[in-house]
């Protein structure tokens, strides 16, 4: 089973613990995935809490369904959500994006064939969409709307004999920075044109004089809670 989650940086191994330790099969997973993670949340509250963003997460969990015979994907979320009630687990698909807004949705219109999975391979399409996706600004956790997508883009499949996973493409967004992403441009089939920021593989230091987005108070708590916990 795969565990991602959108939120507090500590929180997507605790539940993943949490969910190993309760279930040996991803259809009782599916089934008990609201009682344990709210469990879990309880137990691990106050270091959540620490979080500089908050201790509120959407939660995805994917996997193969034995019982289906189908690879399938659900969401939970701390917050209301559109249709979506806080702690109610839905099934997602067969498409879901996330961050994106109208402005996001015209561009990948104008992409047009680019985006037609007969013609190309889905990790093409799934790079077009992060691309858009780094330029789309909204709240994350705080008051200000900032960037939220950088670092590397990374394509996770489930069959019915396993998982595997890679990193497609690495952008040298400087850790602990915020993030500005450097638009792509694109040929009309769709193809990246020089200069393109993510073909540097490794980091780039940051800038000397970048602010860190949390103190060192902030991360020596972070680090004492993380040690609790484990």
């Amino acid at each position: 089973m795969i565990v991602a989650a959108r939120g507090p940086s500590i929180l997507t191994p605790l539940i993943a613990e949490s969910l190993q330790h309760a279930f040996t099969t991803f259809d009782d997973a599916v089934e008990g995935l609201a009682e344990v993670v709210e469990d879990a949340v309880d137990t691990y509250g106050r270091a959540l809490a620490m979080c500089s963003i908050g201790a509120d997460f959407d939660l995805l969990v994917a996997g193969w369904s034995e019982a289906r015979d189908c690879g399938e994907v659900y969401y939970l979320s701390s917050i209301d959500r559109p249709g979506v009630p806080a702690w109610t687990v839905s099934k997602c698909g067969p498409v879901v994006i996330s961050p994106n807004d109208d402005a996001m949705t015209a561009r990948l219109q104008r992409h047009g064939a680019a985006l037609d999975l007969n013609r190309r391979d889905p990790l093409d399409v799934a790079l077009l969409i992060m691309d858009e996706q780094r330029k789309v600004k909204g709240l994350q956790g705080g008051d200000e709307e900032v960037h939220g997508v950088g670092a590397f883009c990374q394509v996770t499949t489930v069959t019915r004999d396993g998982i595997s996973s890679r990193i497609l493409r690495r952008w040298a967004d400087p850790v602990g920075v915020p993030l500005q992403p450097v638009p792509a441009t694109h040929d009309e089939d769709g193809a990246a044109l020089l200069p393109w920021y993510g073909e540097i593989d490794a980091a780039a230091p940051a800038p000397s004089h970048a602010r860190p987005m949390i103190s060192r108070e902030q991360r020596r708590r972070m680090e004492q809670a993380k040690r609790r916990a484990s």
